[in-house]
This record gives C-alpha cells, structure tokens and sequence, in this order.
C-alpha cells in the first residue's frame, strides 16, 4: 500500500486537528476515504480526541464546518480535485 496521507487542519496549543486520507485505489475497513482527527478540550492537561470516517470529501467540509473551526480550506492552497 502505498504511503497514507496525514493532512494538518487546524493547530491548538496541545494538540492538532488533522486528516488521515487513504492513496488513490485504496480505502479503509469499510470503504472510508478520509478520518478526520479532532480534539476536543477535557480540561487544563489534555484534550479529547474524536475521530469520524467519511466515504465523501464534501460531507468532510460539512462536518468540519459545523464544528465551527473555519474552512477546510482556510490555512492550506489545496484543491478538492487534489483530494
């Protein structure tokens, strides 16, 4: 398999949002594409990680919208045709 892509969404003091995207022809159990990482905050030491699968890239840019942390898009010059 070639190498899994990690890409970095948004950066918190201790801890970073990022997507995991499988190579193209390639999927995760289940026939997902994308897992989103994102952290949560739990108290003065740590922060919550969640982790959500996604099949499609536009139900991705719903999902992370919602959570209120800006575009997907925002910080990094990348294409959804890339993905």
């Amino acid at each position: 398999m070639p190498e899994l892509i990690k890409w970095q969404l948004h950066e918190n003091p201790l801890t970073t949002d990022y997507v995991e995207i499988a190579p193209d022809g390639y999927q995760f159990k289940g026939g997902v594409k994308y897992i989103l990482h994102y952290f949560t905050y739990a108290n003065e030491w740590g922060d919550r990680e969640n982790i959500k699968r996604f099949k499609k890239i536009e139900t991705l840019e719903k999902y992370y919208n919602k959570l209120n942390r800006g575009d997907l898009y925002d910080d990094y010059s990348i294409d959804c045709a890339e993905l």
